[in-house]
């Protein structure tokens, strides 16, 4: 009797253990949703306010190009002369001043530095070596069959 009712107190303990575990497995599944949800919802505002930089970075930068529209085709038309612009032609173009500058990319009054000097060098004809002793005949490769 003893026995029988210490065996019924541990199934129940156990029975009771099962539901509490089952709950908190519950519970955590249900954090877990929430969590996810939040996580969703979070990244959905992250990408909403993205969105909204990237849209009024946009904007500013077609408003700049309209608004300088003349500097602009001022630019493109240099660069399809010269190819490329420094820093001087930028700021010339900028001051709206015209370039003067040759299509190798100096100006007219710009002088090349003298550790750029051309220096023409002239060339030696090579020496031809002529030797008395007979020239090798080149071997045949042999071919494996």
């Amino acid at each position: 009797m003893i026995i029988d009712w210490s065996i019924k107190t541990i199934k129940e303990e156990i029975i009771e253990e099962k539901e509490v575990l089952g709950e908190i497995k519950e519970y955590k599944e249900d954090l877990n949703e929430e969590k996810e949800e939040t996580i969703k919802k979070d990244e959905r505002m992250i990408d909403e306010e993205i969105s909204r930089i990237v849209r009024n970075a946009q904007r500013c930068a077609e408003e700049i190009l309209k608004k300088e529209m003349k500097l602009l085709q001022r630019l493109a038309q240099e660069l399809l002369k010269y190819e490329t612009l420094n820093a001087k032609d930028l700021e010339k173009i900028l001051e709206g001043k015209k370039l003067t500058r040759r299509m190798n990319g100096r100006s007219n009054n710009e002088k090349r530095p003298a550790s750029r000097q051309r220096v023409t060098k002239t060339r030696r004809k090579p020496k031809i070596i002529t030797s008395n002793a007979p020239k090798k005949q080149p071997q045949k490769q042999r071919t494996k069959e």
